[in-house]
């Protein structure tokens, strides 16, 4: 059972996830919702309809009624939840995992997540035991078409107040399904589409955002025709890449920081901004800036939304490009963040270059992932070394923070890799290059 993870249940199929525990795990979910209506959707991918299928099968055994979205992104099943005020829903798809993976992400009513903290344990633990009674009488299956209202609603937050030039990558995944049905009849928005047909193999580039290597399409397509703007999307549209005219692709933690500069307002009760650990000092201080509340959070979806609900939060965002909306029921959607971003340049006299550029004063290694055996073990030594040292303010959202006066490190276990990430900041690049070759011997030296 090593496929429920942190946030999903995601693994190779059907070695590792098969029609067979798709079907146990609809019976586990009513079973563990009391739900009495489900909503069901799925990617692209081609293992997608056979496991929507079966989990269809064991929802509805259990007397639940299900409403089949049918190919979606995810975020549509967390706005059809809400709009539609079901009990939950639970979408089949690996996200941004390669070809070979499939899985399945949950959320409860109100578009809430179900995360193994929250939930998904007590799934796991009625799948392993595997002792369902049906109901009396099956629940029904309808087709529900969503697309429209999902249009209308994503449309109202755009207000575009001059003409865009934007090349989109869908990835050969779901947001070549539905961008040109929500943007078809906005009159200043030019969308140049590269890889919108749908296609599970993804035989273009991985459906990732955050491979650098996978915005070569992009780079000779802007090279071509000079947009204002470029993004990325992953394979379920959740998370989003964005790229200047120049070609240089922007750090995900430099977005929530544009993000912040120009939503929170002086007026609005709603100033908080929630971001991962791994993020930029510069949220923090563009946060402070505009007279926000920053609040640091564990990395993960189910961890950031369920703190921005609790907090009422106006946004949220991640390093790994998930962004996070009070206005889209506090949960992520990359669609939505595109839309913020198109308004935030349509109001600018300045390039999305010029934009972004005053936020990247800092000098950052990205994400550096070891295979260790004891992760553990070896944040315990780095914690235990920090505090000997008076110059170090020590934060244990997740794993361990380590902030100096010109630099940080953050050092935290993977939620779904036996992996320890590594992450430093730093005022000039020669520190960042020294520091981090530190913080890498040091790892290796535990190993």
């Amino acid at each position: 059972m090593g496929v429920f993870k942190a946030y999903d249940v995601r693994g190779i199929y059907p070695t590792e996830i098969n029609e067979d525990l798709s079907y146990k795990i609809g019976k586990a979910y009513v079973q563990f919702l009391g739900a009495k209506r489900l909503l069901v959707g799925m990617d692209m991918r081609g293992s997608s309809f056979g496991l929507a299928f079966s989990l269809i099968k064991g929802i509805t055994e259990m007397g639940c009624d299900v409403e089949y979205l049918d190919l979606c992104t995810t975020p549509m099943t967390y706005f059809a939840t809400q709009y539609y005020q079901a009990d939950g829903a639970i979408m089949v798809t690996a996200s941004h995992n390669p070809k070979e993976y499939n899985g399945l992400k949950f959320s409860r009513e109100n578009a809430i997540p179900v995360g193994y903290e929250s939930g998904l344990q007590i799934v796991k633990e009625l799948v392993e035991n595997d002792d369902f009674t049906p109901a009396e009488k099956p629940g029904n299956v309808v087709r529900k078409e969503i697309l429209r209202d999902y249009s209308r609603f994503i449309t109202s937050h755009l207000n575009l107040r001059k003409p865009l030039k934007v090349i989109v990558d869908a990835s050969n995944g779901m947001a070549g399904h539905v961008l040109p049905s929500i943007f078809y009849q906005v009159e200043l928005l030019d969308i140049v589409e590269v890889h919108f047909n749908l296609d599970g193999n993804f035989p273009n580039h991985e459906a990732n955002p955050l491979k650098t290597d996978a915005y070569r399409d992009l780079k000779i397509v802007m090279d071509a025709v000079q947009a204002d703007l470029a993004v990325m999307f992953d394979g379920d549209a959740d998370r989003v890449g964005f790229m200047d005219h120049t070609g240089r692709v922007i750090p995900a933690d430099i977005i929530t920081a544009l993000l912040a500069d120009y939503m929170i307002q002086p007026n609005s009760p709603y100033k908080e901004v929630v971001y991962d650990v791994r993020s930029s000092r510069v949220v923090e201080e563009i946060i402070a800036e505009k007279g926000g509340v920053a609040t640091l959070n564990r990395v993960g979806h189910a961890f950031m939304k369920k703190t921005l609900r609790e907090h009422d939060a106006l946004i949220g965002g991640e390093l790994a490009g998930h962004f996070y909306f009070r206005d889209f029921f506090f949960a992520d959607s990359a669609i939505f963040a595109f839309v913020q971003v198109l308004n935030i340049l349509s109001r600018s006299h300045s390039s999305f270059y010029e934009l972004v550029r005053k936020y990247q004063k800092y000098f950052t290694s990205g994400e550096i992932n070891f295979k260790v055996s004891d992760p553990d073990l070896i944040v315990n030594q780095i914690i235990e070394e920090a505090k000997l040292d008076s110059n170090a303010k020590l934060d244990y959202t997740d794993g361990i923070r380590i902030d100096f006066p010109k630099y940080w490190v953050s050092i935290r276990k993977s939620n779904t890799e036996p992996l320890l990430r590594l992450v430093l900041e730093a005022e000039t690049n020669d520190l960042m290059l020294e520091k981090t070759n530190y913080y890498k011997s040091k790892i290796e030296s535990f190993k």
